[in-house]
């Protein structure tokens, strides 16, 4: 779906079209291979899991610096239309990769349905669906319109605010892997603790009105 929705972007010429290709296909085929290839991961290790996630998160980063670089270069050169389809032939060459490797190790006691909705009746299921849910309608804001902010505000150049794009996707390959790296430490759980009560004592101990 992935290499299909990039492939038909270049064909596009309506909005409804680019609707079609680049949200509900390519957002269906991401979903498709983001979440089974960091879910897969648990039937391999069994401790450091939260660092051998955020390496497989931090791909994802990583192809935000290549790709935008290599739109950016390509597009002047030979056109929307080819540029898009080009970038969908370097989809399909990575994407035999985790095709040929990705296999479940461990397969469960009894097949489980597609969609299951009871899952909504755990109230942490669903107030961690709801909070990725906010979360990711204000993440990439940023990402959207820190281009055109930084050409309106004369932060920098025209030709170097496109970099910006690939400047902060690769700061968030560290972010994915640092923060998971150290959360094993106890010393860091001490001082979240920490953090958290000194919040719940300054809340406690504010005036009210």
């Amino acid at each position: 779906m992935l290499v299909l929705g990039q492939m038909m972007l270049s064909l596009c010429h309506t909005y409804w079209q680019v609707l079609l290709a680049q949200a509900f296909c390519i957002g269906i085929g991401t979903g498709c291979l983001f979440i089974p290839s960091v879910a897969i991961l648990s039937t391999y290790f069994s401790t450091r899991i939260g660092t051998v996630i955020g390496i497989a998160a931090a791909g994802s980063s990583l192809g935000g610096v290549i790709y935008p670089i290599v739109f950016h270069k390509l597009i002047s050169q030979i056109g929307f239309p080819w540029t898009t389809r080009v970038l969908g032939f370097i989809v399909l060459a990575t994407m035999i990769v985790p095709n040929v490797c990705m296999r479940v190790r461990v397969l469960p006691a009894e097949s489980r349905s597609l969609l299951d909705l009871r899952a909504f009746l755990m109230p942490s299921y669903s107030l961690m669906v709801a909070g990725f849910f906010l979360g990711f309608m204000g993440l990439y804001m940023p990402f959207f319109y820190a281009q055109t902010y930084a050409i309106q505000e004369h932060i920098t150049s025209e030709s170097m605010a496109f970099y910006l794009l690939a400047i902060m996707n690769s700061t968030s390959v560290f972010g994915r892997i640092v923060p998971n790296l150290v959360s094993f430490s106890a010393t860091v759980r001490k001082l979240l603790l920490f953090g958290l009560e000194l919040l719940t004592s300054l809340r406690n101990s504010s005036p009210t009105n």
